[in-house]
């Protein structure tokens, strides 16, 4: 297996269950409601839940598959010699502010900024900011910005299957079969639209204060300045718009000192 994939253990049970809940939704929605608005209304509606439920598919598939920013281990010290011959902690200097970073145990090297160790891919990650179970992955530097547009497609379809399954509920001229339904699909679309919209707000707004989730969890900036909040535009511009590095394959390739923080 890829070294760079963060499967976790056991059955992922929550990754199934939202590629689930997303086909059957969106079949459910083309099989009841699209006949009434498209005979109706206009074909356009169709046309956009498609495009939604294609690209929102594709997101969810390509962040399962893809690389959050694992660091691969350093496997040239002996086992547990790191235990004795390494401080757990030191500081180093991120514009003038002193973060504090961890020996990893398992990884065997300092962690860089913002780096964790994810305790269920047993594997530290470039910009770490959670492990997501519903698409079986960590979410980190290298994949946020497709997860970032995977809430944004899904947010889109939600509302684009509610608003049209209403309709077709309200007008009262379709059969009783597409009535019941849409009425099934309004339910479902508009149960799963909630959570998933405070989600989106919520990275919205990590993403404006320059923080990752597991930053504002564990309160890390509460205290003191964050040195990697430059400002709405820069923080938006980081995450959408500067090219994200190569993988990093080997140990060799890590970064060994702090200037490459300074990009961040």
């Amino acid at each position: 297996m890829r070294n760079d994939l963060c499967f976790g253990n056991g059955f992922p049970a929550a990754f199934f269950g939202a590629l689930f809940l997303l086909i059957v939704t969106t079949t459910t929605f083309f099989t009841f409601s699209v006949p009434y608005v498209s005979s109706t209304y206009s074909p356009a509606p169709a046309l956009a839940v498609g495009f939604l439920f294609v690209a929102s598919l594709l997101c969810h598939i390509l962040i399962w598959l893809s690389d959050p920013g694992v660091f691969t281990p350093d496997e040239s010290l002996p086992e547990h010699a790191n235990e004795f011959r390494y401080p757990l902690y030191k500081a180093v200097d991120v514009k003038g502010v002193d973060v504090k970073v961890k020996w990893c145990t398992t990884c065997n090297f300092y962690r860089p900024p913002r780096c964790t160790h994810c305790s269920l891919c047993n594997k530290c990650i470039e910009d770490f900011d959670h492990h997501c179970p519903w698409v079986n992955n960590c979410i980190g530097r290298r994949n946020y910005r497709i997860f970032f547009a995977f809430l944004t497609c899904v947010n889109l379809l939600a509302v684009f299957i509610f608003a049209f399954s209403l309709v077709t509920v309200i007008d009262g001229k379709c059969s009783s079969i597409e009535k019941y339904g849409s009425l099934a699909v309004c339910v479902t679309s508009g149960a799963s639209f909630l959570p998933v919209l405070g989600l989106y707000i919520f990275h919205f707004h990590l993403i404006s204060q320059g923080l990752t989730t597991n930053e504002q969890v564990t309160g890390k900036f509460l205290r003191g300045r964050n040195p990697f909040n430059h400002g709405i535009q820069a923080n938006c511009e980081r995450v959408f718009c500067v090219p994200i590095r190569p993988q990093y394959e080997e140990y060799s390739t890590l970064p060994r000192s702090t200037q490459h923080l300074a990009d961040r």
